[in-house]
């Protein structure tokens, strides 16, 4: 990883050192406590972000885990257009002897439906719906 030796040792400092000061002096009532504990706590807070970003850097950008997450995701689509290809080949080979609707029945038939889609969208747009006015009219 890239972080600095510092930032470790801010964040270490800050938690470990500074913020307990900062809450005993407020307690005792001595010195500038609050402030003391919004210091401290907004370094380790920047110490922190610092130690997130070379993380984010080593993960993402340094290790490859983009290229490895793509190669991931088109090995995965590979798999799935070869399990549909054999799904159709089964089908086709194995469908009518099982009971099940062979390719170019299930292609006529969304054909069909398709037809009926358009068809009742086209009816749909002729009649119009006026819920006051005593229901469907002809819309011309």
């Amino acid at each position: 990883m890239h972080q600095k030796p510092e930032d470790w040792r801010n964040f270490l400092e800050a938690l470990l050192v500074e913020l307990p000061l900062g809450v005993q002096h407020l307690w005792a009532g001595t010195g500038e406590g609050g402030v003391e504990i919004e210091q401290a706590a907004s370094k380790a807070h920047h110490a922190w972000i610092s130690l997130a970003n070379a993380l984010v850097d080593a993960v993402y950008l340094r290790t490859g885990f983009w290229e490895i997450a793509l190669d991931n995701l088109n090995s995965i689509l590979r798999i799935q257009r070869l399990a549909q290809a054999a799904a159709k080949v089964f089908v086709t080979a194995f469908g009518p002897s099982i009971g099940l609707a062979s390719i170019s029945d299930v292609d006529a038939l969304q054909d069909e439906i398709g037809r009926l889609r358009r068809e009742v969208r086209e009816l749909r747009q002729k009649l119009e719906f006026h819920p006051g006015e005593g229901g469907l009219r002809r819309v011309k």
